[in-house]
């Protein structure tokens, strides 16, 4: 993250959407608090790293965020899983000013 305090949401989802509705796959950063599925599952501060990860195999996604040995670490799993298509990025900036460093999609 590149700065704390401001409302971004990052996912993955099916199809292009506004700011209201990153869904499925969401984190939305606001205050300190990571929230996945409406519930605080983890904190932040500025340059924290995090990564959206589908994993193939089973068709879940795992949110993940990265410790002080630069391991990323599954602090959540979605209770739903993925139906196969193929998963868009997307981001929404609530704050003016808000920023994202580094982000990437890889396959």
């Amino acid at each position: 993250m590149a700065q704390s305090g401001k409302s971004i949401k990052v996912g993955l989802t099916y199809e292009d959407i506004n700011y209201e509705d990153i869904t499925p796959y969401e984190m939305k950063f606001t205050g300190s608090g990571v929230f996945v599925e409406d519930q605080q599952r983890t904190t932040y501060i500025t340059a924290d790293w995090f990564r959206i990860r589908h994993d193939s195999v089973n068709n879940q996604i795992v949110y993940q965020k990265r410790n002080s040995e630069l391991e990323y670490i599954t602090f959540y799993t979605h209770s739903g899983t993925t139906d196969g298509r193929h998963l868009f990025l997307d981001t929404s900036f609530y704050n003016e000013g808000g920023r994202i460093n580094d982000i990437s999609m890889v396959n």
